[in-house]
């Protein structure tokens, strides 16, 4: 018997679906886009966990899912995989951070979150874009 998988496939902070789309293509109904941001009334990872483990019940019940995620999709798919490692055959993650543990760097971390998110407010978009690359 061959069991077919299905990937789930979760993009970076800026991305969108479509970033998946050549994969997608070549994969068809075994590859399965999520939009990070489809939700404004999640404002936690493990929320966010929570209601993408159950969207993937939904599209397959069984235990032959493999997670794929880039940066800030990862890092919610780590969270996935905590809340309900058992729906979950394989993770594939790329640059993806497991998050800060010290107290000092959680702090940077907020300071710097903070800049960027004035910048992203204020400055023009080409500008903001080759800084956020760099």
């Amino acid at each position: 018997m061959h069991l077919q998988y299905n990937i789930h496939a979760l993009h970076g902070f800026l991305g969108n679906q479509a970033d998946w789309s050549v994969i997608q293509r070549n994969l068809d109904h075994n590859f399965h886009s999520h939009s990070l941001f489809n939700d404004s009334s999640i404002f936690s990872f493990n929320s966010w966990a929570e209601k993408f483990n159950q969207q993937v019940h939904s599209i397959n019940s069984l235990s032959n899912n493999i997670l794929m995620g880039y940066s800030l999709g990862g890092r919610l798919g780590l969270h996935a995989l905590m809340q309900n490692p058992g729906r979950w055959k394989a993770a594939i993650l790329i640059s993806t951070h497991p998050g800060l543990r010290s107290h000092e760097d959680k702090t940077a971390r907020i300071a710097s979150d903070e800049i960027w998110a004035k910048r992203f407010e204020n400055e023009p978009w080409e500008d903001l874009i080759k800084a956020w690359n760099a």
